[in-house]
């Protein structure tokens, strides 16, 4: 892990910060945005922002475009993502690790280019199966935690290091007056 950019601030004082392409899932307090998945609406139970996830849907993590960590949908006649950006995340995944998943507010207020992006809760290929970044689960794990979330009571995602001093550092910390 290393230390995102979420709801806390100066976390550049707590340890090894989160870079793009490190490999590293963010550590610290983030907000749940916008739900997402490959059927036109959310699953049955759930209750927060759904967006369907096409073939023309991008998450991008070049980290020298103004579209950095952002999902950007191209026109279906344009849908040239190479000509746009060098590198990006493919929404619609032949794998279908993204038929359902969460984006984590991680590094989106405001965007710092090279900071990590398109870090997301979303299916595992497998169980104990490591991913680049972002959090994995089961499907039923990913059903049941959509079916539990309410928009309405702001539910946060804590992430920590396994070090001993991990949450003394959080509670020493300033979360942003903003959450």
């Amino acid at each position: 892990m290393g230390w995102g950019r979420g709801l806390i601030e100066n976390s550049q004082t707590l340890g090894a910060l989160k870079h793009e392409g490190d490999g590293k899932t963010p550590a610290g307090i983030f907000e749940l945005g916008t739900t997402f998945g490959y059927d036109a609406g959310p699953p049955a139970g759930s209750r927060m922002p759904y967006k369907q996830a096409t073939d023309h849907d991008y998450f991008v993590d070049d980290v020298s475009s103004s579209d950095y960590n952002k999902w950007v949908t191209l026109d279906p006649e344009l849908n040239k993502p190479h000509e746009h950006w060098q590198s990006f995340e493919e929404m619609r995944r032949q794998d279908d690790l993204y038929s359902l998943g969460i984006v984590v507010e991680h590094n989106m207020n405001p965007v710092v280019a090279g900071s990590g992006s398109a870090i997301f809760l979303h299916l595992w290929q497998e169980y104990g199966r490591g991913t680049s970044g972002c959090v994995s689960m089961s499907r039923e794990n990913m059903s049941r935690l959509l079916s539990w979330l309410d928009p309405c009571k702001n539910a946060l995602l804590f992430q920590l290091p396994c070090q001993d001093d991990a949450i003394e550092q959080l509670r020493r910390a300033r979360v942003s007056p903003d959450s």
